[in-house]
C-alpha cells in the first residue's frame, strides 16, 4: 500500500472512532517518513483523542519543529493548550488562524484597511466586533462585549441577523453594523461598509487574549444573555418541559464526533418526562420517529431566530444536548444544563476548575457527561437519565 492509501485508510479510520487502528496507520507513516510535518499532525490529533495528551504534545512540536510555518499544527496545538488551561500560550498561538487559509477553519477572509486591535487603549477610540467561527462560539465570546463598551468610547458589531436581537437587548449600548461580504476572486472578504468609521477591528474569537482572559482569573458569568420577549411569541406551554437537541451543523469538520443520533436519546423518552426537541433542521425521518413519545413536543419550526430560541428556554426546566449553540445559548442564560460530551472534548469546555462537581469554566449551571469510551452515548445518557429522574 502506497503512503497515499495508507493516509487515507488512516483518517477513515479516524472517522470510525478506530483510533488505535488509525495510530498504527500514522505511525508506519511516520517510520517511512520521519520528516513528514504532516504524518506527525495526523499521529498528534489521533494521541490527543485517545487522550494521550502528552505524547500528543510532543508530536505536534516535532511537526512544528520540521516546517514552523505550519499553522494547522500550531491551531490543533494552541485548542490542546486551551482545553488544558494553558489559556496565556494558547490564546497567543490561536492567533495563527489569522493566517491559515483552510476551508474548514475559516469561512472568510478580512478587509485589513482598518487596523487589527491588539489590546492597545480603546480610550477615545472605536472598535468593531466582526464574526467568525460558529454560534456557539459568539455566544461564548459574548460575555466580553461589557468589557469593550467600558473601554471604548464606541463599539460596533457586525452579526448574523439571526442573532441580532439577542445580542441588542442583552447589550443595548452597543451599535450594529451590517454584514457585509464581497467576492475577491475566489475568496469571501468580510468588510466594514462605507459610512462606518472605527479606529480598529477584532474578530471576536480574539476578545479573550487581548482582555487579558486566563484560566486562573477567570471568572464564570451566571448570565449575560436576555431575550426582547416583546419581539418573540409566547412560549408559555413549555413551562417544566426539559429541552433536547442530539446533533450539531453537519458542515462542522468535527461534527461526527459530537454529535448523537436520535435514538441514542430514547432512554431520555421513555422515562415518561416531559421533553420538547429544538433540534434545528430537523428531518421527515426524526419527526416519525418522535411520534412514538407521546411526551415530546417539537419545537423547531417556530425558532426563527436565537431570540425565539432564548424565549423559549425561559420556560423549560433544563437543557439536555450535545455540543451545540443551544447549549452555549442555555448555558449564557443560566439555565440549568447537561452537555453530553464525546470522550475527547472539546477545548471549550476543556478542564472544569472543580474537577469534583464536572461543571464548565465558562457556564456555572452546564453541568459535562463525558463518554466512557469514543462513539458510544450508552453511559452518558444513562447517567443522564438517573440524574433526571432524582432531580
Amino acid at each position: 500500500m502506497n503512503i497515499v492509501q495508507l493516509n487515507e485508510v488512516g483518517h477513515n479510520h479516524f472517522k470510525k472512532s478506530e483510533l488505535d487502528k488509525a495510530e498504527y496507520i500514522f505511525r508506519e507513516m511516520i517510520s517511512r517518513f520521519p520528516d513528514n510535518p504532516k504524518f506527525h499532525r495526523n499521529l498528534a490529533h489521533t494521541l490527543s483523542h485517545q487522550l494521550n495528551i502528552a505524547d500528543a504534545i510532543k508530536e505536534y512540536q516535532i511537526a512544528l519543529s520540521l516546517d514552523p510555518t505550519f499553522h494547522g499544527a500550531a491551531l490543533d496545538l494552541s485548542l490542546l493548550k486551551l482545553r488544558l488551561g494553558d489559556w496565556k500560550d494558547g490564546w497567543q498561538m490561536h492567533e495563527r488562524r489569522h493566517i491559515f487559509d483552510h476551508k474548514e477553519h475559516r469561512k472568510y477572509r478580512y478587509d485589513t484597511t482598518v487596523p487589527n486591535w491588539s489590546g492597545e487603549s480603546l480610550v477615545g477610540k472605536t472598535i468593531t466586533v466582526q464574526p467568525e467561527a460558529g454560534f456557539g462560539d459568539w455566544i461564548m465570546m459574548l460575555r466580553f462585549l461589557p468589557q469593550l463598551i467600558t473601554q471604548a468610547d464606541k463599539v460596533y458589531v457586525q452579526a448574523h441577523h439571526q442573532m441580532r436581537v439577542l445580542i441588542q437587548n442583552s447589550f443595548p449600548e452597543v451599535d450594529f453594523i451590517d454584514l457585509e461580504a464581497v467576492k475577491v476572486g475566489e475568496a469571501t472578504v468580510m468588510r466594514i461598509p462605507e459610512g462606518y468609521e472605527t479606529d480598529y477591528r477584532v474578530l471576536i474569537m480574539s476578545l479573550p487574549l487581548w482582555l487579558n482572559c486566563f484560566f486562573d482569573t477567570m471568572i464564570p458569568v451566571k448570565q449575560y444573555l436576555e431575550p426582547n420577549r416583546k419581539l418573540s411569541q409566547n412560549f408559555v406551554d413549555l413551562n417544566g418541559k426539559i429541552a433536547v437537541t442530539w446533533r450539531g451543523n453537519p458542515d462542522n469538520h468535527t461534527d461526527f464526533l459530537r454529535s448523537a443520533l436520535l435514538k441514542d436519546f430514547f432512554p431520555l423518552f421513555e422515562t415518561g418526562l416531559q421533553f420538547v426537541s429544538m433540534q434545528k433542521d430537523i428531518t421527515i425521518a426524526e419527526k416519525k420517529l418522535l411520534k412514538r413519545f407521546k411526551n415530546v413536543t417539537i419545537l423547531s419550526d417556530e425558532l426563527i431566530d436565537f431570540n425565539d430560541t432564548a424565549c423559549a428556554l425561559q420556560e423549560v426546566s433544563c437543557v439536555v444536548g450535545v455540543d451545540t449553540s443551544l447549549i452555549n445559548l442555555a448555558g449564557a442564560m443560566g439555565i440549568e444544563t447537561h452537555l453530553l460530551s464525546a470522550y475527547y472534548g472539546c477545548w471549550r469546555w476543556g478542564t472544569p476548575k472543580d474537577i469534583n462537581t464536572n461543571y464548565s469554566v465558562w457556564y456555572p449551571t452546564v453541568r459535562i457527561w463525558k463518554q466512557d469510551r469514543p462513539a458510544s452515548w450508552t453511559h452518558v445518557v444513562k447517567n443522564v437519565v438517573d440524574h433526571l429522574k432524582t432531580r
